[in-house]
């Protein structure tokens, strides 16, 4: 990216930095694509956990749809069993929605690899388009 580039994609933070936020509950649209990605090398035996991972921080990534106008796209290295979601949907009464639910999407890229989930996105157009389209106003979105 060339400086005069990312001297321009610098200026348009300060305007959007009050729908990046996490705190914005109020009127703000915006979509967060959440890649819950480690980045460091572990051990094979504890490959199998990361799911778990996965699915715990799906809890906190949720109360982001406090928000009516926020949309979430939930990254994941392995697919969310459907119950599982409904549980942590059920944990927050207000949030067990109809409309709450339309506004999560989960993008599941089926790969259980000892690899860093942000790598294995960038290896996968399809999987990138598929976030893309679910990405109502890029100049309203934050990874």
């Amino acid at each position: 990216m060339a400086d005069r580039e990312f001297a321009e994609l610098q200026s348009r933070l300060r305007a959007l930095w009050p729908s990046v936020t996490l705190r914005s509950i109020g009127d703000v649209e915006r979509t967060v694509v959440v890649v819950h990605s480690l980045s460091m090398e572990v051990p094979d035996q504890l490959i199998p956990v990361f799911p778990a991972y996965e699915e715990r921080f799906l809890c906190l990534v949720l109360s982001l749809l406090r928000s009516r106008r926020s949309r979430v796209v939930y990254v994941t290295s392995q697919p969310i069993l459907p119950r599982l979601v409904d549980y942590y949907f059920g944990l927050v009464p207000e949030l067990d929605t109809p409309e709450a639910r339309g506004r999560f999407a989960v993008v599941s890229l089926v790969d259980g690899r000892n690899q860093a989930l942000t790598k294995k996105l960038l290896a996968r157009p399809g999987a990138i388009e598929r976030i893309r389209a679910l990405v109502a106003q890029p100049e309203l979105a934050f990874l």
